[in-house]
């Protein structure tokens, strides 16, 4: 499907294969960043690493919010956005309770897709 909009988007045929890998590459490392801070910043799941204070963070972490913020900056927005740009702010809660609807969910539901997304209140 990307094949195809590069080509509906007049990219020589010989550079098709090279910036689909560079898109390739661009979401493993966007994925990659994102797996290493739940990881790291979460290990006992979303909610909890969220509702933690700044006291309750170990040494060498910053807090889940901060750093899905700041991996969306620099890999979404390439660092192109304030760091309080609106949109970076909505993305990032955006992806926290995708994450924590997600975590809340039975496994066998999520892999049979028999869910909805939950409405969070504002």
């Amino acid at each position: 499907r990307v094949r195809i909009l590069l080509h509906a988007a007049d990219v020589p045929i010989m550079s098709v294969t090279n910036e689909l890998q560079d898109l390739q590459e661009f979401v493993f490392g966007l994925c990659v960043a994102l797996d290493d801070a739940f990881k790291e910043e979460a290990p006992a799941g979303c909610a909890k690493a969220i509702a933690a204070e700044d006291a309750d963070l170990g040494p060498d972490r910053h807090g889940l919010a901060p750093r899905v913020k700041y991996i969306l900056w620099a890999n979404v927005y390439s660092g192109a956005v304030p760091h309080d740009a609106p949109e970076l702010h909505e993305l990032t809660v955006y992806l926290l309770r995708q994450r924590m609807a997600l975590e809340s969910m039975p496994r066998d539901c999520f892999l049979s897709c028999r869910f909805g997304w939950v409405e969070h209140p504002h």
